[in-house]
């Protein structure tokens, strides 16, 4: 039956035998963690990953360890790891600590096994959790354990760690935690053998949007999510001695790692039931949240494409007024408030006010209202921007050009443009790009675009940026079918500039795309291949929706002839574009087209697919609400028996963004193959974490699928996992129902 569900199975490891400390204790965590003797930490996603049991570690032990040495010596390095191991089990403090030296003495720390590291972590997590003051254990002690810690955290585990950091903080001993991070932090530039490590900051310009991205973020070092905890931690310190300046540098000086308020409600709960929301200390937690918030909007504002895409991604949620207005009154405070940091200009700048917001963030502020069509805020914005000491500039007034023009709301772009001639505020191409793109929608204005694009070519822009408006202007041409205009003005561009470049000539292809017409796309195909332009992705995709649109058979197959016609390389990158861009629209034609274009990719000895191509594909097949169960089953199974054929191996990332596609998908049926997908995690021990289990409720509970998420949320209990951040909000929202549903009061 579908929704018939037995327990979770813990991980075989598919590269390592990590051991599993959650598993090992999971018969103590829950009583623990109502426990008002902690604090007590969850587990971290880098022990999460790793869940196996000690016999199955002892079993299958990778070559670094040396759990079933048969030489017993006291000398030999093997009996002291053994050693080590057992007195971690029993929780042997300085007997661990001795036989940790003996090694260390030898310079053979490579010795130790993750089934080392791991059972160390947990023992140093239940010590912490158990001490409330220095007279619980020795000095000796401590200091071992600190040194453990570490150790642990070097190695990757950091459970014991940030136990130790949660401790000193409930001590009041804010310094040391701050200094524990610094040492930590070297711990990150380190690998196991000493070596420096390279690290590239994530580009949160690009990644936003890229669901595959999980895909590509899979490794062995510790996780960004542990890192955050800690840092999360490390700005509670700064917190505890109100010094509000250096926990914002803090956070600016480390962009890599995301620390947000999500990671502040975990640690807030252990620190409440540690008494911290007692007496004097009863802001700590809410000033450390404060804290964490305008050090990551300081972060954010200094990079506009991260924020805008950011803007992008709350417009897609359907609280979005309520997210925006929170989001400006971050910006009150920042400006207004207590703890005031930003600058409007570089002349306010100072010491307590390091950042300079740039006008840019208000334009994707200002435009975002204005495409949700909420003006009431864009001007109340508008009027705080100007009190904080910024004139608008032709940034923001194009945020209200460019919004009126995606709203379509002609009228009120001409007076916007009127207001900017009035107080000087100068034009860029950008202005005229938006002013000439509403008013192709004016089917009388075609004679005024004309002489709108006469007067911007008479301000001699410059070739980058005029190529826009020149563009535009083709497109407006085009979809009014004034062809003979179009390819006028593509003349003139090849003989005085701006030279056309791969937008101009997709413009071309995809108006002949629509009607269709294949003769005239070829001569598009051959100028462009005469003047040495790449084609891109969207060129391919126009090509081939238009073959699809003539009825041609084998349109995938005749597209890659083209393809090696025009002299572009075979490459998996691209292929693998153009099936997505199929899928994403979510249509059968598209879902066919990109099936044939998978095929002959895995037909080609030098193209093949890989695992980015299979997901994609298979994330597009689950979320078309055009084709029938059957049709997606057959598919979907010949894919994934594909992928076992071919050596690769449904990966977490790879569960995550089809379950998510599943529950996307409000066909009915999408809910069996979201099942078929967590049942196969299960069977192939592939380990629940914090963001699969966030998925799946979040997808349940947005369904109003009560009843599945109820059974969902029982499973997760049963497996040990701990619940935190988003997972336990989406838990409370179950169990609220569960409530009401008892009482006969229905759904919330």
């Amino acid at each position: 039956m579908r929704r018939a569900l037995g327990k979770c199975v813990p991980s075989q490891l598919v590269l390592f035998d990590f051991l599993a400390p959650r598993l090992y204790t999971s018969s103590r965590t829950r009583s623990l963690t109502g426990s008002t003797s902690r604090p007590y930490l969850q587990v971290s996603e880098s022990a999460a990953r790793n869940i196996s049991t000690t016999a199955k570690t002892r079993a299958t032990a990778t070559k670094s360890s040396i759990l079933d040495a048969a030489s017993n010596s006291e000398g030999d390095l093997s009996y002291h790891a053994a050693h080590l191991y057992k007195c971690a089990l029993a929780g042997d403090i300085l007997s661990v600590w001795s036989a940790y030296g003996q090694i260390h003495s030898e310079h053979r720390r490579l010795v130790l096994g993750p089934e080392h590291y791991g059972a160390l972590s947990m023992m140093l997590v239940k010590k912490y959790d158990h001490i409330l003051s220095t007279a619980d254990k020795s000095d000796e002690e401590l200091h071992a354990m600190e040194e453990l810690a570490f150790a642990c955290a070097g190695a990757g585990y950091v459970d014991g760690l940030r136990q130790m950091l949660v401790w000193r903080l409930v001590r009041s001993e804010s310094d040391k935690v701050i200094s524990a991070f610094e040492r930590f932090e070297q711990t990150l530039l380190l690998d196991e053998s000493g070596l420096e490590k390279v690290t590239t900051p994530p580009d949160a310009d690009t990644v936003e949007d890229d669901e595959n991205e999980e895909l590509r973020l899979a490794n062995p070092d510790i996780s960004r999510l542990d890192i955050a905890n800690i840092m999360a931690v490390t700005v509670a310190a700064y917190a505890a001695q109100e010094r509000f300046q250096d926990a914002v540098q803090f956070i600016l000086q480390h962009p890599t790692y995301r620390v947000t308020g999500d990671n502040m409600e975990t640690l807030g709960e252990e620190l409440k039931a540690c008494g911290m929301y007692q007496g004097p200390r009863t802001a700590l937690v809410p000033m450390t949240r404060y804290y964490i918030d305008a050090g990551g909007l300081a972060l954010l504002v200094q990079r506009p494409e991260a924020f805008k895409a950011h803007l992008r991604n709350l417009v897609k949620e359907r609280r979005v007024g309520h997210r925006l207005d929170k989001l400006r009154a971050r910006f009150t405070a920042a400006f207004n408030g207590k703890h005031a940091w930003a600058a409007a200009t570089e002349s306010q700048q100072s010491p307590t006010r390091p950042i300079v917001v740039p006008e840019k963030i208000w334009a994707h502020l200002i435009h975002s209202y204005i495409v949700l069509r909420n003006e009431d805020s864009a001007r109340a914005l508008w009027a705080d921007v100007i009190r904080w000491g910024r004139q608008p500039g032709t940034e923001m007034f194009n945020a209200l050009l460019e919004g009126y023009r995606d709203v379509c709301h002609l009228p009120k772009l001409l007076h916007t443009w009127q207001v900017m001639e009035k107080q000087g505020i100068p034009f860029d191409a950008r202005s005229y790009g938006a002013k000439l793109g509403a008013l192709v929608l004016d089917r009388e204005a075609g004679h005024y675009s004309l002489k709108l694009f006469d007067e911007f070519k008479a301000t001699r822009p410059n070739e980058e940026d005029s190529l826009f408006v020149y563009n535009t202007v083709l497109n407006n041409l085009l979809l009014r079918f004034q062809r003979k205009r179009a390819l006028a003005l593509l003349d003139e561009m090849k003989k005085r500039g701006p030279q056309p470049d791969i937008v101009s000539y997709n413009t071309f292809i995809a108006h002949y795309a629509k009607l269709p017409d294949l003769q005239e796309i070829a001569k598009v195909v051959r100028e462009l291949t005469e003047a040495g332009i790449e084609p891109d992705v969207f060129t391919f995709t126009s090509i081939l929706s238009a073959l699809l649109k003539t009825r041609i058979s084998n349109g995938a197959e005749r597209l890659l002839g083209i393809m090696d016609m025009m002299g572009v390389k075979q490459n998996v990158a691209t292929y693998s574009a153009i099936i997505d861009s199929q899928v994403r629209e979510g249509t059968k034609v598209g879902i066919t087209a990109a099936w044939q274009v998978l095929q002959q990719m895995e037909r080609m000895k030098d193209v093949e697919p890989n695992i980015v191509t299979y997901t994609s594909f298979l994330a597009g097949l689950h979320r078309s609400r055009e084709l029938d169960k059957d049709l997606i089953t057959s598919i979907s199974s010949d894919v994934v028996q594909t992928m076992k054929k071919r050596g690769m191996r449904l990966k977490l990332g790879t569960y995550h963004i089809l379950l998510k596609a599943c529950l996307e998908n409000p066909n009915p049926e999408a809910l069996d193959f979201f099942m078929d997908y967590f049942n196969m995690m299960r069977r192939n021990g592939v380990p629940l974490w914090h963001d699969t289990w966030y998925i799946i409720l979040d997808g349940l509970v947005r369904r109003e699928e009560w009843d599945l998420a109820t059974e969902m949320k029982n499973q997760m209990l049963d497996s040990g996992f701990q619940p935190m951040w988003g997972v336990a909000k989406r838990m409370r929202l179950i169990e609220s129902w569960e409530a009401r549903n008892r009482k006969g009061l229905g759904t919330l």
